[in-house]
């Protein structure tokens, strides 16, 4: 494990990096697939992933592709990935991704970044 992981105060408790992230796709010729792949908030057809990473940057795990209007939540829901998760375990993930109660579920954590004020040199370290 790298020492930034080590000397946090989560250490070897970090089991993973969770996110979301969108692939921007045509439209489907459709009318349902099209409907179902466009995400109003990015204005445009999308296809959305769940990842997930170790600490030394591995891939561990990929969800299936969900339709652009699916929220992180659905798809982390659904996509199973906190059945991998075990008592103790810690995860971490950006502010957005609103995920508490599922990991909870397993009696796991999730930690997120702490912010830097405006104008500070601060890392943003989690």
């Amino acid at each position: 494990m790298p020492l930034q992981f080590r000397e946090s105060c989560y250490g070897a408790k970090v089991v993973a990096i969770v996110d979301c992230f969108e692939v921007i796709m045509e439209r489907p010729s459709n009318t349902l697939a099209a409907s179902q792949t466009f995400s109003n908030y990015k204005h445009g057809q999308r296809v959305k992933y769940e990842i997930a990473i170790n600490t030394n940057g591995l891939i561990i795990f990929i969800s299936k592709g969900y339709g652009g209007r699916a929220s992180d939540k659905h798809i982390t829901e659904d996509s199973n990935f906190v059945k991998n998760l075990r008592p103790g375990d810690v995860v971490l993930a950006d502010r957005g991704f609103l995920v508490h109660d599922l990991v909870r579920e397993c009696r796991a954590e999730i930690a997120m970044p702490c912010f830097k004020k405006r104008g500070s040199n601060g890392s943003g370290r989690y």
